[in-house]
C-alpha cells in the first residue's frame, strides 16, 4: 500500500511538473510575441512554480538581464513524500543557480537555503506600506488583546490547537476575559481554521 502511495504522488508530481513546464512555454510564446524590446529586469515570485520556469526561459533569451527569484515558501516545503522533497530541494537549486539573485521572506528560511548551497539569497521581510495607512483608519488600540495569523493553515500540516486549547485554558481559569480578546486571521482554508479553533464556542 505504502509503494503504491509513493508511486501515485510521485506520477502525479511528474505530470504536474510537465504540464506547468507546458504552461511557461506557451506564456514565453506570448510574451516574446507581445515584447517589442528586452526587459530592464525580470522578477518572478513562488508560487506557482510556473513563474520560475517561465523566467528562466526568459533569462536564457535575454542573458544580459538581470533575473531576480523571489521565494514567498521554499519549493520543498510541500513535498509529499522524501523523494518528491529531494527532487523539489534539487529544483530549487537549479533556479536558484540560474537566477543572478534570490529573495525570501524570512532569515529561517534564508539559513535554510544557505545550508543547502544556496549563496545568492537575501531576506526582504513581508510588510505593508505607511501610505495605505491613514489618520482615518480604524484602529482598536488598547482595547482589546489582539492576536493576528496572516499564513495559511493547510490540513494535517499546521494547527493552531495548541494556541486555542491554551487560550481555552486561561478563559476557564477566569485568567482572562473572552471579551477583550479578538483573533484576526488572515489566510486561506477559512473551514480549517474554524474547526481548530471551534472549541473556543
Amino acid at each position: 500500500l505504502l509503494i503504491k502511495r509513493a508511486i501515485f504522488l510521485v506520477d502525479r508530481n511528474i505530470y504536474m511538473y510537465f504540464k506547468r513546464i507546458n504552461a511557461a512555454k506557451c506564456a514565453f510564446t506570448e510574451l516574446k510575441h507581445r515584447m517589442a524590446v528586452s526587459p530592464d529586469l525580470i522578477i518572478s515570485s513562488y508560487e506557482p512554480l510556473q513563474v520560475h520556469l517561465l523566467a528562466m526561459k526568459l533569462k536564457k533569451a535575454y542573458p544580459g538581464v538581470r533575473w531576480i527569484a523571489d521565494f514567498r515558501d521554499p519549493l520543498p516545503n510541500f513535498a509529499d513524500c522524501q523523494f518528491i522533497y529531494f527532487m523539489k530541494q534539487k529544483l530549487q537549486k537549479y533556479i536558484c543557480r540560474k537566477a543572478d539573485a534570490v529573495t525570501i521572506v524570512s532569515q529561517g528560511w534564508r539559513n535554510e537555503m544557505r545550508r543547502t548551497g544556496v549563496r545568492n539569497v537575501t531576506t526582504i521581510y513581508s510588510g505593508f506600506d505607511y501610505d495605505d495607512i491613514t489618520d482615518e483608519a480604524d484602529v482598536d488600540e488598547h482595547e482589546k488583546l489582539t492576536f493576528v495569523y496572516t499564513g495559511s493553515l493547510y490540513p494535517e500540516q499546521y494547527s493552531l490547537r495548541p494556541f486555542a486549547e491554551a487560550l481555552k485554558e486561561l478563559i476557564d481559569e477566569k485568567a482572562v476575559n473572552p471579551d477583550k480578546i479578538k483573533i484576526i486571521y488572515a489566510g486561506g482554508y477559512n473551514m480549517e481554521f474554524l474547526s481548530q479553533m471551534d472549541l473556543l464556542g
